[in-house]
């Protein structure tokens, strides 16, 4: 069995099914029942299972062709089931109701989704093979991935030093290639691996890592609940408020033995967590390799029910983190031009992040010129000690090393106006979403907030919002309200990053429970570790984010509210939320009451959800609003495409996400901005009013809030709209 460890095979569990082909005596799951009760029952995937399938020949786990690239271009769409993949490919839809969308087809209303599809289809890319060697050198200085997966509840209960600072490691065949076949594995000399590029690379690399060092240190189940037999001396606070500090020795009381399971609960979380993290990266890397070899591959795409289109392959494309975005680069090059380059500087200070990615382009591209003497040692030495590693400092790494290679050899050929660049150069909006709901209601001062006007220096909306807040915060202070107390005490001001995250998704619905743990999560980062603590203030700090955006998008925030109002109406009716998208297609909100159906199995009882065709109204009521902004930001984006499409301009996008050539980043910045007014210059709202009662007729829908005084035109000249 290639499993690492023997006896796995003779474990006394139910075996599923096996994990490879190789050998059916490697389990892949097991069944079992929690301790103590066998009212429930559950299947999992065995310990070794990961390890055991990564063993097998190369592309053993890529065997579906329906997850890969296409080397050939997709079948344009043409109809909701033919396009995209040549055989055995999704829909063009990721929905449902099927003959909904084939009426819809023969009424001529998908033709425009159609299009935009078959724009972003069109666009062929290539593999960076200088990124995916550097890539490559750092995997195969890591343990190989047999020795990375330890079993999920180790003997060990004392956590190991942090391994963050190797000096020398053995350097091991470990490419995608040579690991999944341990015959071809040669020696390789030992390569300095310094604490900096582990802990300044983003966090799948340093999950590879993680995923052994951590894992060691996690306890049993058992021996985290276990009372300990010998008493032992401790200091516990007790009393009215906690305020009381008492010495006690003997067993675990109850709220000790809670904590310690919970921690252990936490800590099996961040291993798994760091083992999903690092195997999705080892697929990447296979895929990548796979593919280096061509000169072009295509990714095909469909849309889900609200519009927003997504690659149907899974594991390399645009969509992805920042390793799969610096492995891309488009397959034809295109000539830098007289502003390519200048581009490309400031594309530098977009992946270097750290503050340089919000100052004005001007200052952007002057960060990058005056970085050059390390960008052309990143690009030369990208592993060596010194200027080679500077592109590790970025928040962006991996897309960084790609501008530097990219700068790199344009400046080398003599001729950097003349150089065909091949990199992708990215332009992404300003928080999209309350772009959208700012020009929905025409809110000037929120528009002004995400640069939907024109501005000197480009407006960040996180730190405004940030800037309401703490200031609520010190208010509150001086009347005495103790969660404000206790947070400026410990932390000074009220930063971006402690709100950002529940800024971005307050666009979307997010509730007061995902408010206040987005919060916990920033909390935790900066080392509260007072449960009590952690639960109140940011309950405190959550309720007074979602009012300061409420403050800051008054007109916004009345069309947020309005449209929840108008999906509640229709949905009391009993039928579900429906509209057009602005390119026609009809959109349906899949939300239905379940029911459970018992099923009796060889194993076990067990319940399974039955769909009905009865609307869960909560459900269409809380994601109206934000799939509503869906389906126009995919329109902008569709829209986009068409029109780069008609000027002869290369173009790929994920939702408010753009990119081009560097050539062409002044054109695709143009055309964006139009299609923007273009789309909210349309009466959408009351085109909404109108869908709505044809869904239910009858129905008496609340009045279109009024809209600010901003002047849409304003859009086309704002030169930080998308940047």
């Amino acid at each position: 069995c290639p499993c690492p460890c023997p006896s796995a095979c003779a474990l006394q569990v139910h075996t599923v099914a096996p994990c490879c082909t190789l050998l059916a005596s490697c389990p892949c799951s097991d069944h079992a029942y929690p301790a103590g009760s066998y009212a429930h029952a559950h299947a999992h995937a065995h310990a070794h299972a990961p390890a055991c399938a990564l063993q097998g020949p190369t592309g053993s786990l890529l065997h579906d062709s329906r997850l890969m690239p296409m080397l050939i271009p997709p079948v344009p769409w043409t109809s909701f089931d033919s396009g995209g993949m040549v055989m055995h490919g999704p829909s063009a839809v990721r929905a449902s109701k099927r003959s909904m969308f084939v009426q819809a087809e023969k009424a001529g209303q998908m033709d425009q989704l159609y299009r935009g599809l078959n724009t972003l289809n069109a666009q062929p890319w290539a593999i960076n093979t200088q990124v995916l060697n550097v890539m490559e050198s750092l995997w195969a200085c890591l343990p190989p991935y047999s020795q990375r997966s330890t079993p999920p509840r180790p003997s060990t209960s004392s956590p190991p030093p942090a391994s963050t600072s190797t000096s020398t490691t053995s350097y091991h065949s470990n490419s995608p290639t040579a690991r999944s076949n341990p015959a071809s594995a040669q020696p390789h000399p030992t390569l300095d691996f310094p604490s900096k590029l582990l802990s300044n690379l983003p966090i799948a690399w340093r999950a590879t890592v993680a995923a052994a060092t951590t894992s060691s240190a996690l306890p049993s189940s058992k021996q985290a609940a276990a009372v300990p037999s010998t008493p032992y001396l401790r200091s516990t606070r007790q009393g009215v408020g906690m305020g009381q500090l008492v010495l006690t020795a003997g067993p675990l009381t109850h709220n000790e033995a809670r904590q310690k399971r919970r921690a252990w609960a936490l800590a099996k979380q961040a291993v798994n967590q760091m083992t999903s993290l690092a195997s999705e990266l080892h697929l990447k890397l296979q895929v990548a390799r796979l593919l280096a070899g061509h000169e072009r591959f295509y990714i095909p795409h469909n849309i889900d029910f609200r519009g927003r289109a997504y690659p149907t392959s899974c594991y390399l494309h645009q969509l992805g983190d920042d390793t799969s975005r610096g492995l891309l680069l488009f397959a034809e090059g295109k000539p830098l031009g007289p502003g390519g380059l200048d581009w490309l500087f400031i594309q530098v200070a977009k992946c270097y992040g750290n503050g340089k990615d919000k100052l004005p382009f001007e200052e952007r591209r002057r960060f990058g010129r005056d970085s050059l003497p390390r960008i052309l040692a990143s690009a030369r030495a990208p592993l060596q000690q010194g200027e080679g590693q500077w592109w590790l400092e970025a928040e962006e790494p991996w897309q960084l090393l790609a501008t530097c290679c990219e700068i790199t050899a344009a400046l080398e050929s003599g001729d950097p106006a003349s150089f065909p660049s091949r990199l992708p150069l990215q332009q992404d909006g300003t928080c999209n979403g309350l772009q959208h709901y700012a020009a929905l209601a025409r809110d000037y001062s929120g528009a002004f907030a995400v640069n939907l006007i024109p501005s000197p220096m480009p407006q960040d909306v996180y730190t405004a919002v940030s800037k309401v807040v703490d200031a609520r915060v010190r208010k509150d202070a001086e009347q005495g309200v103790s969660e404000a107390l206790k947070y400026l005490s410990r932390s000074g001001r009220v930063d971006r990053k402690l709100v950002k995250q529940t800024v971005m998704t307050s666009v979307y619905g997010v509730t007061n429970v995902g408010a206040r743990q987005q919060i916990e999560a920033r909390l935790e980062e900066r080392g509260w570790d007072n449960e009590d603590e952690v639960y109140r203030v940011s309950s405190y700090l959550s309720k007074a984010t979602l009012s300061s955006i409420g403050e800051l998008f008054r007109n916004a925030e009345a069309v947020m509210r309005w449209l929840a109002s108008c999906a509640s109406a229709v949905a009391s009716t009993g039928k579900p939320v429906e509209w057009r998208s602005p390119l026609g297609f009809p959109i349906s909100q899949p939300y239905y009451e379940t029911k459970l159906a018992p099923v009796d199995s060889s194993l076990q009882k067990f319940w399974v959800q039955k769909p009905s065709t009865v609307v869960a109204k909560r459900s269409q009521r809380t994601a109206f609003p934000p799939n509503y902004i869906h389906s126009l930001d995919s329109a902008h984006m569709m829209m986009t495409a068409m029109e780069c499409k008609a000027q002869g301009v290369a173009f790929a996008g994920v939702h408010d996400c753009f990119w081009t050539h560097a050539a062409t980043a002044d054109a695709v910045g143009a055309i964006l901005r139009d299609t923007f007014v273009q789309l909210h210059s349309r009466p959408l709202l009351e085109e909404l009013v109108e869908n709505m009662k044809q869904v239910a007729p009858g129905i008496t829908l609340p009045p279109i809030p009024p809209k600010g005084q901003l002047d849409l035109r304003m859009v086309q000249k704002s030169p930080y709209f998308f940047s």
